[in-house]
C-alpha cells in the first residue's frame, strides 16, 4: 500500500494525537481490499490501526461506495456495541475516499477461523474444543445482539418469488461456471417445494452483515469482534445465521476433520443464537440459497502467480470442497430437517 503515511492520512491520524512515528507491522491482500496494520507512535501513547484500501482493476464506482458503507455503517454501530464487555465492532476513524482508504482502530485478538482450524484436528483436546464451542455460541450471541440492534427490525411475509428468483440467478451462474449438476437442479425444486410450505410465515428484516462467516470474526480475552461490514444491507434475519452455518460445513473438506466435530461446531453456535424462536424450515430454505451462493464463489478458478505445486494443492483444495457442498446439497435436498 503506497503511499502508507500520505498527507490526508496524517490528517486524519492526527485527530488521534500528535503523530511521530509509525510502523508497518503487515499486509493482508484480498481479492477486493489490501489491508495494513500500521503502529502508530503518538506524544503520549502508541496506537495500532488497520488501514483497508479497497481495490478494483475497472476503479468501479462501487468500491468506493462499499468503502464509505462500511465506514458509515461501522459509525452507527460502535456506539451501540460500545456498553458491551463481551462483544464489539471495531471503532471507525475515518474513511478517505481519495484514496479508498478505511482507517480502523486495530482489535486484538485471534481470528475464530484460524482456531477452528486448529480445533477440528484429531489431537486437540476436549478442554480446547470446549472452549471453541464457546467461542462459536458468542458468534451466535454476537449475531442475535446485532440483529436486535442493527438499523431495521420489523416483520414482513417472506416474498417467495423473489427468494426463488435469486437460488435461479445463482443456478444460472453455477451454469455458465460448468458446476451445475443434477443435485444443484433437485435444490431449485425444494427450494420450490419449501416455499409452498412455509407460504404466508414471517421474517424479520434486521441489519445484514452479508459475510457473517468465521474469516471475520476475532476473539480475544472474554470478548470476540466482527469485522468486514462492506457488504451491510438490510435483510431477512436468516441470511447471516444460514451463511454461517454453510461456512462450517467447509470445514469437512479439510483431511483428517471428523465430521461429528464440525456438527458439534454448528450445534454450538445455534444454542448462543437462540436458534429456539426460529422456523427450521426457514432457516433449511435459507441454508440451501446459501450452498449454491458460496459454490458460485469458490467456482471461479483465479489464476495467480503461484508456482505448479501450490497451484496442484489449490486445486485439490477446492475440489475437495466442492464436493463436500455437492454432498451437503444432496442431503439437504433428501433430508429437509437437516442444518
Amino acid at each position: 500500500m503506497e503511499p502508507i503515511l500520505n498527507d490526508r492520512l496524517k490528517e486524519a491520524l492526527s485527530r488521534e494525537g500528535q503523530v511521530r512515528h509509525w510502523a508497518v507491522l503487515e499486509e493482508t491482500r484480498t481479492v477486493t481490499s489490501t489491508i495494513c496494520k500500521l503502529r502508530v507512535s503518538f506524544e503520549d501513547a502508541e496506537k495500532v490501526f488497520y488501514l483497508k484500501k479497497y481495490e478494483s482493476p475497472a476503479e468501479s464506482p462501487a468500491v468506493l461506495e462499499a468503502g464509505r458503507n462500511e465506514f458509515e455503517t461501522l459509525s452507527k454501530l460502535y456506539p451501540r456495541f460500545s456498553g458491551r464487555k463481551d462483544f464489539r465492532v471495531i471503532r471507525p476513524v475515518t474513511f478517505i475516499p481519495e484514496d479508498r482508504i478505511l482507517v480502523t482502530e486495530a482489535f486484538e485478538g485471534r481470528g475464530l477461523n484460524d482456531l477452528i482450524l486448529g480445533g477440528l484436528r484429531a489431537w486437540f483436546s476436549d478442554a480446547d474444543l470446549n472452549r471453541l464451542k464457546e467461542n462459536l455460541r458468542s458468534a451466535g450471541r454476537w449475531l442475535a445482539f446485532f440483529q436486535s440492534e442493527a438499523t431495521e427490525n420489523h416483520s414482513v411475509i417472506l416474498d417467495g418469488g423473489a427468494f426463488l428468483k435469486q437460488a435461479e440467478d445463482m443456478l444460472r451462474v453455477l451454469r455458465r461456471l460448468g458446476l451445475e449438476t443434477p443435485v444443484c437442479s433437485a435444490a431449485i425444486k425444494r427450494v420450490g417445494e419449501g416455499l409452498a410450505h412455509v407460504k404466508g410465515e414471517k421474517i424479520r428484516r434486521v441489519g445484514c452483515h452479508n459475510d457473517f462467516t468465521p474469516q471475520n470474526i476475532l476473539v480475544g480475552k472474554d470478548i470476540i469482534a466482527v469485522t468486514d461490514f462492506a457488504r451491510f444491507s438490510s435483510d431477512s434475519n436468516y441470511e447471516d445465521p444460514a451463511l454461517f452455518i454453510v461456512a462450517l460445513e467447509g470445514y469437512k473438506s479439510i483431511v483428517g476433520v471428523p465430521e461429528s466435530r464440525v456438527e458439534g461446531l454448528k450445534a454450538a453456535f445455534l444454542e448462543g443464537y437462540g436458534a429456539g424462536g426460529v422456523s427450521r424450515s426457514l432457516l433449511h430454505l435459507y441454508i440451501l440459497k446459501n450452498v449454491i451462493k458460496v459454490l458460485t464463489w469458490i467456482g471461479p478458478d483465479f489464476s495467480g502467480d503461484a508456482g505448479f505445486l501450490s497451484g496442484l494443492v489449490r486445486k485439490s483444495r477446492k475440489k475437495r470442497r466442492l464436493r463436500v457442498y455437492f454432498h451437503y446439497l444432496d442431503r439437504l435436498n433428501c433430508l429437509p430437517s437437516v442444518i
